[in-house]
């Protein structure tokens, strides 16, 4: 079994490269990346614990519900195009919760960053 692991790294190291990358990309939207700037979120927007508990649950329950349908997406698009669409869903959600003023904001920018990070960008590199 190990060697068959070896040959597919030596004969496809693009594939492997690629899977690397975004499985590395989608650490934007996991929770271990966004718990580090969880206190500066609450200092910023004035929320205590169970706030910011229930907007992050909002946010991660809506993406939840939504991969189920985009994540099909990926078998019936080119891998390039939904790569790009992934990345630039991913981009947009980073800028998102950077600049975001109101709270129901920071739901929409959780969503997204859970949906094309966590989501759909490792989706893609495991698929």
């Amino acid at each position: 079994m190990f060697i068959d692991y070896w040959r597919f790294a030596r004969t496809h190291p693009r594939f492997l490269g690629f899977g690397f990358f975004m499985a590395f990309l989608s650490s934007a939207g996991q929770t271990y990346f966004i718990g580090v700037f969880g206190p500066e979120i609450q200092s910023g927007f004035g929320l205590d614990s169970g706030s910011w508990g229930r907007i992050y649950m909002m946010g991660t329950l809506a993406s939840a519900v939504v991969i189920n349908w985009s994540g099909s997406l990926l078998d019936r698009f080119d891998l390039r195009w939904f790569t790009a669409i992934s990345l630039s869903g991913l981009s947009l959600a980073c800028f998102l919760i950077s600049s975001v003023e109101s709270t129901l904001m920071l739901v929409l920018a959780i969503f997204l960053l859970r949906q094309f990070g966590q989501g759909l960008t490792s989706h893609t590199g495991l698929t």
